[in-house]
């Protein structure tokens, strides 16, 4: 966070932010209404990109710490 920073996000869907959180809700060891976890969650891509519905772009977006 300090050399290379991070930039905004929120949960998963929200596209308010430049990076939403890439995996979907779900029930890890309790009955809900999300349903089940997948067994492997893949990794998601390390892309310098916003979401495109995000009007500030990726390194305009950057905070350090």
């Amino acid at each position: 966070m300090i050399s290379e920073g991070l930039v905004t996000g929120d949960l998963y869907g929200n596209n308010n932010w430049c990076k939403p959180y890439p995996f979907k809700p779900c029930d890890h060891h309790v009955n809900g209404t999300y349903g089940p976890c997948p067994p492997i969650a893949p990794t998601p891509s390390c892309d310098k990109t916003c979401n495109p519905k995000y009007p500030i772009p990726y390194y305009n977006d950057i905070y350090y710490g």
